[in-house]
């Protein structure tokens, strides 16, 4: 009656007690324990089998390293044909298994480098005594003579067409520089002796007769060049004109003004600020000194370089002639012994 209508009912009698559940977990526990365990152990079984297995197969390899095939290796750990992990490594782990296949790539490397000298020095070592073979079958003394012979023609044919080259070049560039060194020379000497023709006429040129007085006349003093420092009498005398008896008064306004600019050969029309024809023919000769000077550095200079550029030609023939006449006092050295 209380089941159908629904009252609480007690699980005593279908599971039993609580230490009863408490007993049964824990041997659940222990059994799942014991479990792992046991798996536990046959893995490390087989890692130790494998190992085993492993180490037999690289002894074995040791002693009879021609028995390798790369075809039958089974892949390395870090080979693109081994299987993917299924737990990821660290990036620790991953540089310290790429150090050690670097280290390993090094070694096999270094190995067949070894290998490849050995190969290359016995072919070394056959060519030399198939060649010392030759030589002594050819005719001994004889042979070796020749084989010497064809050996020192090379050095001597081609050092010597070097050197004439280079001779040929040197001369030619000095050839030139040389006519053009002389034509220059020519034109600075033209030029000074234009120079020194035309300075007599430019400086007498220059001498002009001071300007007279009003009335036309002209100075009883000697004319002198005009300078710098000379000025007209009237610009001097601060505007005061000069009488017939040589006393001088002061100019009126209107007279001023009805007085027309004074004419060239009393050099009254050029400013007091200008420069006189005296100084810049001085200046125009200071310049041209100047400019002879820098051509005489220049010259010099180039001469020295001349002077630089012949002695290295001669020191090349020197040179070539030198290693010319080697060759030929080994061929007379030679020559009483092949006869």
């Amino acid at each position: 009656l209380s089941v159908a209508m629904g009252r609480f009912q007690s699980s005593r009698s279908t599971r039993g007690t609580v230490v009863d559940r408490f007993c049964r977990i824990e041997e659940n526990m222990l059994a799942n324990l014991a479990e792992m365990r046991a798996h536990r152990l046959g893995i490390d079984e087989v890692v130790q089998r494998r190992k085993a297995s492993a180490a037999r197969a690289m002894s074995e390899l040791r002693q009879k390293p021609e028995n390798i095939r790369l075809v039958a290796l089974p892949p390395g750990i870090n080979d693109a044909a081994a299987a993917v992990p299924g737990q990821s490594k660290s990036m620790k782990e991953r540089i310290a298994a790429m150090e050690d296949n670097a280290e390993g790539n090094q070694e096999v490397m270094g190995g067949h480098r070894k290998v490849l000298d050995g190969i290359m020095a016995i072919r070394e070592e056959g060519k030399a005594m198939k060649a010392a073979a030759e030589i002594i079958a050819s005719g001994g003394s004889a042979g070796l003579s020749r084989a010497a012979e064809q050996q020192d023609e090379p050095e001597v044919a081609e050092q010597p067409i070097d050197r004439v080259r280079l001779v040929e070049r040197e001369t030619r560039w000095m050839s030139a520089a040389m006519s053009k060194a002389a034509v220059s020379k020519a034109k600075i000497l033209e030029a000074q002796r234009a120079r020194a023709a035309m300075a007599p006429t430019a400086w007498s040129s220059s001498a002009r007769p001071q300007s007279a007085s009003a009335g036309g006349r002209l100075d009883s003093k000697a004319t002198r060049p005009f300078d710098r420092t000379s000025r007209p009498q009237s610009a001097a005398l601060g505007g005061h004109n000069a009488g017939a008896d040589g006393t001088f008064r002061p100019l009126s306004a209107a007279s001023a003004g009805r007085s027309r600019p004074l004419s060239a050969v009393s050099r009254g029309s050029r400013p007091s600020s200008a420069n006189s024809l005296t100084a810049r023919c001085r200046s125009i000769q200071e310049n041209v000194d100047r400019n002879h000077q820098t051509l005489q550095s220049n010259r010099e200079g180039i001469e020295m370089v001349v002077k630089l550029r012949q002695e290295r030609v001669q020191k090349k023939m020197e040179e070539l002639l030198e290693s010319l006449e080697l060759p030929i006092r080994g061929l007379r050295a030679r020559t009483p012994e092949g006869e």
